[in-house]
Protein backbone atom coordinates (compact mmCIF):
# COMPACT_ATOMS: atom_id res chain seq x y z
CA UNK A 1 0.00 0.00 0.00
CA UNK A 2 1.40 3.40 -0.95
CA UNK A 3 1.05 6.35 1.38
CA UNK A 4 -0.82 8.46 -1.19
CA UNK A 5 -4.22 7.52 0.26
CA UNK A 6 -3.06 8.18 3.84
CA UNK A 7 -1.57 11.61 3.33
CA UNK A 8 -3.32 14.55 4.90
CA UNK A 9 -3.98 16.80 1.91
CA UNK A 10 -4.47 19.83 4.13
CA UNK A 11 -1.05 21.40 3.76
CA UNK A 12 -0.69 24.88 5.13
CA UNK A 13 2.37 26.34 3.49
CA UNK A 14 4.22 29.53 4.28
CA UNK A 15 7.04 31.47 2.70
CA UNK A 16 10.46 31.40 4.34
CA UNK A 17 10.24 35.11 5.18
CA UNK A 18 6.87 34.94 6.98
CA UNK A 19 7.22 36.00 10.63
CA UNK A 20 7.04 33.15 13.15
CA UNK A 21 4.07 34.76 14.90
CA UNK A 22 2.08 34.92 11.66
CA UNK A 23 2.86 31.26 10.93
CA UNK A 24 1.58 30.40 14.43
CA UNK A 25 -1.62 32.33 13.74
CA UNK A 26 -2.09 30.43 10.47
CA UNK A 27 -1.69 27.12 12.29
CA UNK A 28 -4.24 28.13 14.91
CA UNK A 29 -6.81 29.45 12.43
CA UNK A 30 -6.52 26.36 10.24
CA UNK A 31 -6.39 23.84 13.09
CA UNK A 32 -3.05 22.29 12.12
CA UNK A 33 0.07 21.53 14.11
CA UNK A 34 2.63 22.31 11.45
CA UNK A 35 3.30 24.36 8.34
CA UNK A 36 5.34 23.51 5.30
CA UNK A 37 7.95 26.15 4.55
CA UNK A 38 8.22 26.39 0.77
CA UNK A 39 9.97 28.66 -1.68
CA UNK A 40 7.65 28.60 -4.68
CA UNK A 41 7.01 24.87 -4.86
CA UNK A 42 10.40 23.90 -3.43
CA UNK A 43 10.03 22.37 0.08
CA UNK A 44 12.44 23.90 2.59
CA UNK A 45 11.21 22.29 5.81
CA UNK A 46 8.44 21.85 8.34
CA UNK A 47 7.80 24.00 11.39
CA UNK A 48 5.60 22.65 14.17
CA UNK A 49 3.71 24.41 16.92
CA UNK A 50 6.19 22.80 19.32
CA UNK A 51 9.12 24.25 17.36
CA UNK A 52 7.60 27.71 17.74
CA UNK A 53 6.81 27.29 21.43
CA UNK A 54 10.34 26.16 22.27
CA UNK A 55 12.06 28.68 20.02
CA UNK A 56 10.12 31.69 21.29
CA UNK A 57 9.56 30.52 24.86
CA UNK A 58 12.96 29.03 25.63
CA UNK A 59 15.52 29.95 22.97
CA UNK A 60 14.69 33.65 22.72
CA UNK A 61 13.62 33.68 19.07
CA UNK A 62 11.57 36.81 18.47
CA UNK A 63 8.03 36.47 17.08
CA UNK A 64 8.95 38.64 14.08
CA UNK A 65 11.88 36.38 13.09
CA UNK A 66 11.45 34.69 9.70
CA UNK A 67 9.96 31.21 9.97
CA UNK A 68 12.85 29.79 7.91
CA UNK A 69 15.02 30.13 11.03
CA UNK A 70 13.00 27.33 12.63
CA UNK A 71 12.63 25.02 9.62
CA UNK A 72 14.75 21.89 9.78
CA UNK A 73 16.84 21.89 6.63
CA UNK A 74 16.99 19.87 4.50
CA UNK A 75 13.44 18.65 4.98
CA UNK A 76 12.63 14.96 5.25
CA UNK A 77 10.56 14.31 2.14
CA UNK A 78 9.19 11.13 0.62
CA UNK A 79 7.38 10.40 -2.61
CA UNK A 80 3.63 9.82 -2.48
CA UNK A 81 4.23 6.44 -4.15
CA UNK A 82 6.33 5.20 -1.21
CA UNK A 83 5.08 2.09 0.58
CA UNK A 84 3.78 2.60 4.11
CA UNK A 85 6.44 0.39 5.79
CA UNK A 86 9.16 2.39 4.05
CA UNK A 87 7.62 5.67 5.19
CA UNK A 88 7.48 4.42 8.78
CA UNK A 89 11.10 3.27 8.52
CA UNK A 90 12.05 6.74 7.23
CA UNK A 91 10.35 8.38 10.22
CA UNK A 92 12.25 6.09 12.59
CA UNK A 93 15.59 6.51 10.84
CA UNK A 94 15.29 10.31 10.64
CA UNK A 95 13.78 10.71 14.11
CA UNK A 96 10.75 12.67 12.87
CA UNK A 97 7.00 12.36 13.41
CA UNK A 98 6.00 14.09 10.18
CA UNK A 99 7.08 13.66 6.59
CA UNK A 100 6.60 16.10 3.75
CA UNK A 101 5.10 14.09 0.91
CA UNK A 102 5.89 15.17 -2.63
CA UNK A 103 4.83 14.18 -6.09
CA UNK A 104 7.33 13.21 -8.79
CA UNK A 105 7.96 16.89 -9.59
CA UNK A 106 8.95 17.71 -6.00
CA UNK A 107 5.76 19.64 -5.22
CA UNK A 108 4.44 19.14 -1.67
CA UNK A 109 1.13 17.26 -1.86
CA UNK A 110 0.63 16.43 1.77
CA UNK A 111 1.93 15.66 5.21
CA UNK A 112 2.16 12.18 6.70
CA UNK A 113 2.03 12.28 10.49
CA UNK A 114 2.70 9.54 13.02
CA UNK A 115 -0.36 10.85 14.85
CA UNK A 116 -2.44 9.99 11.78
CA UNK A 117 -0.88 6.53 11.45
CA UNK A 118 -1.30 5.33 15.04
CA UNK A 119 -5.13 4.96 14.89
CA UNK A 120 -4.89 3.37 11.44
CA UNK A 121 -2.33 0.82 12.60
CA UNK A 122 -4.42 0.14 15.71
CA UNK A 123 -7.44 -0.63 13.51
CA UNK A 124 -5.34 -2.94 11.34
CA UNK A 125 -4.04 -4.81 14.39
CA UNK A 126 -7.57 -5.13 15.80
CA UNK A 127 -8.81 -6.55 12.49
CA UNK A 128 -5.91 -9.00 12.45
CA UNK A 129 -6.75 -10.03 16.01
CA UNK A 130 -10.36 -10.70 15.03
CA UNK A 131 -9.18 -12.79 12.10
CA UNK A 132 -6.88 -14.84 14.31
CA UNK A 133 -9.61 -15.34 16.94
CA UNK A 134 -12.01 -16.47 14.22
CA UNK A 135 -9.62 -19.21 13.11
CA UNK A 136 -8.86 -20.67 16.52
CA UNK A 137 -10.44 -24.02 17.28
CA UNK A 138 -13.18 -23.93 19.89
CA UNK A 139 -12.09 -24.95 23.40
CA UNK A 140 -12.86 -28.57 24.27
Amino acid sequence: MSISSLVSPQVVSVTPTMPVQQAARWMKSRGVGCVAVVDGEQPLGLVTDRDIALACGVDGVLPDAPVRTLAAHPPVTVLESMALPDAIATMAREGVRRLMVTDATGRVVGILSADDLIPLLGEELAALGETVRGHRPAPV
